[in-house]
C-alpha cells in the first residue's frame, strides 16, 4: 500500500470514528430549524455557484454555524479543522461534508466574528438565536428565511473583506441623527424607492424610471446640502451593507425556488416554507418596518434604513438591465449606486433642482417634516429616560477607557440603541453580547447595558456598564482587592464579574472612588 493510500485509509477510518458528544446531544426543534436552514444554504450553493453573486460561492467558504453553549456547525474547510469533530452519523445529513463541535465553542457567545480561527485557516463564525419573534421586522418571516438571509449576509461581509476593493468608512455614531430636514429628504427617498419597487411589481418601467429619477435628485440634494461627513458615510456604508442586504435577499428568493429532497425532519420542506418571499417584497416590508407615524425613526437614520434604501437601488439596476456588479466590487471611496442610476437614466444636472420639488410635493415634504421633527422630539425624552434608568442600577460601575486605534466592536442586541450629541453618548440597555478587542486586549460584556462615551478628537472610547455582586481581580499576576482612592499602575490585568470579563496583556491604572471603577487602558506603566 503505497503512502498516499495509506493516508487516505487512515482519514476514512477517523471519519467513521463515533463522536460521543454529538451522539449524546439530542436534537429538538431549534436544532432541526437551524440544519434543515444550513442544508437550504448549502444546496443553493451547490445548484447554482453565482446564484446571488459571482465568485461568492458559500460551499467552498469557511462557516461555523453554532447555537451558543449547544453546538458548532463547520463547513467549507478542508483542511485542518482543530477540535471540529467528524459529522455525527445520527445527526441528518446536509447533502455535504460538514463537521460539529458539541458544547461552547472557545469563547463564541453569540457575537459574529470575522476572520475567525479554524484550524489553519479563517472564515466566519456566527451564532444563531433560536427564536427571532418581537423583533420588529423579522417577526412576521419564517424563522428560517430570517436565518438563512443573516448567514448569507453576515458571510457576505467575509467576501467583501477579501474581494472587494476599499470600501470607505465612517463612524455610525457621527451621524446627525437628530438633523430634521436630513432625516425628512431620506423619508421622501424610501418613498421613491417603494414606488419604484411596486412599478416593477406592476411591470411599469416608465414609473419606475420616473421615480427613480426623482430619488437621484432628492439623494443629490441631500448629499450636497449636508457636507461630506453625511455623503462618505452613506457611500461605504450603502456599498457594505446594502450590497449585502441585496445579497441576503436574492438568497431567500433563490433558496424558495429550489427542488431536493432533505433528509433533515421538518413540517415542511425549506422551499415551501420560503415560498412567495421575493427580493422585491422583502425590502417593500422593510421600508414599512422603517416608516413609523410617517417619518424615519432616529434609531433607523444611521443604519437600519441605509439597508433596504441601497439593496433597492441594487435591485432596480437589475431591474434597467444595467451591468453594475463589478463597478461594486472594484468599490474605491467615490463609488455610489445613485450615480449609476443617474447614469444609467442620462439625468440632466439641470433637471435635478425641477426633480426635487416634484417629489416634495407627491410626498407632503411639509407634513414629513413635522412628523420627523415630533419624532426626535420623542427620542430625546426617551433617551434621557432610558439613561437616568441606567444610571441608577444598583452593582459597581465599571468604567474602561481606551484608544479606538485598531480597536474591534462586536455586538449582539434585540435592545433599542440610543445616539447622542453626534455619538458622543451610545446607550443600549440591554446587549446579549457586547465585546471589545485588539491586539493584547478583550473586553466582553454580557447580560447587560453598555454606555459609550466617545471622544472624537482625542479617539478615546469609554464604556461602562453595571457588574452586580463582587469582581475579581489579578493585576500582573497577583490577585488585588482595589482600596478606595489609591491609584493601581499595571503591566497587565485580568478581571472576573458576573456580566463582564477582561483580559489585557497591556498597561494601564486602576482607581476605585466609592462605587466607581475606572480602568484606563490608555495610561502607560511606570
Amino acid at each position: 500500500m503505497t503512502l498516499l493510500r495509506e493516508v487516505a485509509f487512515m482519514v476514512l477510518l477517523l471519519c467513521l470514528v463515533p463522536n460521543p458528544a454529538a451522539q449524546a446531544h439530542e436534537l429538538g426543534e431549534a436544532d432541526y430549524r437551524i440544519l434543515q436552514t444550513c442544508e437550504g444554504i448549502l444546496r443553493l450553493f451547490e445548484q447554482s455557484p453565482d446564484a446571488v453573486w459571482p465568485g461568492y460561492n458559500l460551499v467552498e467558504r469557511p462557516v461555523v454555524v453554532y447555537r451558543p453553549n449547544e453546538w458548532a456547525l463547520l463547513w467549507g474547510n478542508a483542511g485542518d479543522a482543530g477540535s471540529f469533530a467528524p459529522y455525527p452519523s445520527g445527526w441528518p445529513s446536509l447533502g455535504h461534508p460538514a463537521r460539529i463541535h458539541v458544547g461552547p465553542y472557545e469563547n463564541l457567545a453569540g457575537q459574529l466574528v470575522f476572520d475567525f480561527p479554524i484550524g489553519e485557516t479563517k472564515g466566519l463564525a456566527i451564532g444563531l438565536p433560536d427564536d427571532v419573534s418581537g423583533i420588529p421586522g423579522l417577526d412576521k418571516l419564517p424563522y428560517e428565511a430570517v436565518i438563512l438571509g443573516h448567514i448569507v449576509h453576515e458571510a457576505f461581509h467575509q467576501f467583501q473583506n477579501e474581494q472587494f476593493g476599499e470600501i470607505p468608512w465612517g463612524y455610525e455614531e457621527k451621524y446627525p441623527i437628530l438633523d430634521a430636514e436630513n432625516s425628512a429628504l431620506a423619508c421622501l427617498e424610501m418613498h421613491l424607492l417603494t414606488g419604484a419597487l411596486q412599478a416593477t411589481q406592476r411591470n411599469d418601467n416608465r414609473a419606475c424610471k420616473q421615480a427613480l429619477g426623482r430619488f437621484a435628485a432628492v439623494r443629490q440634494h441631500r448629499w450636497k446640502r449636508a457636507g461630506p461627513v453625511i455623503e462618505n458615510y452613506e457611500r461605504g456604508l450603502e456599498l457594505r451593507e446594502g450590497t449585502a442586504k441585496y445579497v441576503e435577499v436574492r438568497a431567500v428568493e433563490s433558496a424558495g425556488n429550489l427542488a431536493y429532497r432533505s433528509e433533515v425532519p421538518a413540517d415542511k420542506p425549506l422551499p415551501e416554507k420560503l415560498a412567495g418571499l421575493s427580493s422585491t417584497s422583502l425590502l417593500l416590508a422593510d421600508f414599512e418596518t422603517r416608516l413609523t407615524d410617517g417619518a424615519v425613526s432616529p434609531d433607523d437614520m444611521p443604519r437600519n434604513r441605509v439597508y433596504p434604501v441601497a439593496a433597492a437601488q441594487c435591485l432596480l439596476l437589475d431591474s434597467l438591465a444595467a451591468d453594475w456588479k463589478a463597478d461594486a466590487q472594484r468599490a474605491g471611496d467615490k463609488f455610489s449606486y445613485v450615480e449609476l442610476l443617474q447614469r444609467h437614466l442620462a439625468i440632466d444636472e439641470s433637471d435635478l433642482a425641477d426633480l426635487v420639488g416634484q417629489a416634495k410635493d407627491r410626498y407632503g415634504y411639509d407634513e414629513v417634516t413635522f412628523a420627523t421633527n415630533a419624532q426626535i422630539d420623542r427620542y430625546r425624552d426617551a433617551f434621557e429616560e432610558t439613561l437616568n434608568a441606567f444610571e441608577a442600577q444598583p452593582g459597581q460601575r465599571l468604567e474602561v477607557a481606551l484608544s479606538t486605534n485598531g480597536l474591534r466592536r462586536s455586538r449582539v442586541s434585540a435592545a433599542r440603541k440610543w445616539l447622542m450629541d453626534e455619538g458622543r453618548r451610545s446607550l443600549c440597555a440591554q446587549y446579549e453580547v457586547y465585546v471589545l478587542t485588539r491586539v493584547g486586549l478583550r473586553l466582553q460584556v454580557q447580560s447587560s447595558g453598555v454606555l459609550e462615551l466617545n471622544d472624537w478628537e482625542t479617539r478615546t472610547r469609554t464604556a461602562i456598564c453595571y457588574v452586580p455582586g463582587t469582581t475579581e481581580f489579578e493585576v500582573d499576576g497577583t490577585p488585588l482587592t482595589p482600596e478606595d482612592g489609591r491609584l493601581y499602575r499595571f503591566g497587565q490585568i485580568s478581571l472576573r464579574g458576573d456580566n463582564v470579563t477582561i483580559e489585557c496583556s497591556n498597561p494601564g491604572t486602576i482607581l476605585r472612588s466609592g462605587n466607581r471603577l475606572a480602568i484606563d487602558l490608555r495610561t502607560k506603566a511606570g
